[in-house]
């Protein structure tokens, strides 16, 4: 039983879907239509299941009808901003009739048909409605990049990419418009290092920090350390560096003993005639000593980090930052070597230069 269990469950998994009635009963019709169409696909011509034609005729009207609905909606408050909403609706109601189109005629063995509530003109009205859309995203683009402020940089540049990935790959003068909003969108942060006094190597450890702190994914925000890089910028970044501590190898060795068996040839028995009739592997015990090499190291540094608005000076972050890396390893053979003074600097930060990334990401989320 546990068994059969098992496989009903993998086979859903592996199937991907659920029966078009659950669809139904969650409202989801467009997932229903495509359910049922897999139900009808393995049904022999003018014999399909009465019980599918009707569900299938109830999710398409029903998804018709409330798409129907949203539209006259947004047509009677005549919003040029509704035109994208209006577009994806038309799409939504083409991409479904196409799909039901192909499946006509559709018939039960005792000759039910299904009625289907299908828009006359919606290539037409999904073209209009394209055009529509794409002159308000355009227009709309255009207005957020006369801000010349980042922000709306950034949505412009959101409104000119859906415009030509979904609307036109070409549109009037939207890639230049394009390349402009990529470079007024950015964020400027001046990135300050500093060391407390008596900070021991705090200029290896900072000339081992990169240049760009990582910031996921995120390319709307340019980190400089020139302050003559740019004349003013978004934000200043400054981490003080107030401690750095380097251990020394830790190095021990250790010993143990391993008895095993080991194959010491063979007892034969032979019969009258000297033929070998059985064989027996014998063995004899071996102890062997072990010796373990086992090295290190570790290392630390403490930060502060503050990040601050640089036309207001409002801070925005201040926080300390505890960084390290730890080195381990053992070997039968010799004893591990551990990164040098400089490289267990290094490594530590990378860390450091890590969590300054995160904290900075996390207060500054541009999108």
């Amino acid at each position: 039983m546990k068994h059969t269990c098992l496989f009903l469950l993998a086979s859903l998994i592996l199937s991907g879907c659920f029966s078009p009635q659950h669809y139904l009963d969650k409202g989801d019709y467009n997932s229903a239509i495509k359910a049922y169409g897999l139900e009808l696909r393995d049904q022999p011509v003018n014999r399909k299941k009465k019980s599918d034609l009707q569900g299938l005729e109830l999710a398409f009207n029903t998804a018709q009808q409330q798409d129907s609905a949203s539209l006259a909606q947004l047509n009677a408050q005549q919003l040029p901003e509704n035109w994208p909403h209006v577009n994806q609706l038309y799409r939504s109601i083409q991409e479904r009739q196409t799909k039901v189109k192909k499946w006509l005629p559709l018939r039960s063995r005792k000759g039910y048909e299904p009625s289907f509530c299908f828009f006359a003109n919606i290539d037409s009205l999904e073209s209009s409605s394209r055009l529509e859309a794409a002159r308000y995203m355009y227009q709309r683009a255009q207005d957020l990049l006369a801000q010349r402020a980042p922000a709306p940089a950034r949505e412009a540049y959101h409104l000119l990419t859906d415009l030509k990935q979904h609307y036109y790959p070409y549109w009037e003068n939207a890639n230049n418009l394009l390349d402009s909003a990529w470079t007024m969108g950015k964020e400027h942060v001046l990135f300050i290092t500093e060391s407390q006094v008596g900070a021991s190597d705090s200029r290896t450890f900072w000339e081992n920090m990169r240049k760009r702190p990582p910031v996921g994914k995120n390319d709307w925000l340019v980190i400089h350390q020139d302050s003559s890089a740019r004349k003013s910028f978004d934000y200043t970044l400054t981490c003080q560096l107030q401690s750095l501590d380097v251990g020394s190898d830790n190095e021990r060795t250790s010993t143990r003993t391993e008895t095993k068996d080991v194959e010491d040839g063979y007892e034969e028995v032979r019969d009258t005639s000297g033929r070998v009739i059985s064989r027996t592997t014998k063995y004899r015990k071996e102890t062997t000593t072990i010796t373990t090499y086992s090295n290190s190291r570790s290392a630390y540094a403490s930060i502060f980090m503050e990040l601050k608005r640089a036309g207001t000076g409002e801070l925005l972050v201040s926080a300390p930052i505890s960084s390290s890396y730890h080195f381990s390893d053992s070997s039968e053979t010799s004893m591990p070597q551990s990164p040098s003074y400089w490289g267990m600097i290094s490594r530590v930060a990378d860390d450091t230069e890590w969590e300054i990334g995160r904290r900075l990401k996390k207060a500054l989320p541009l999108k």
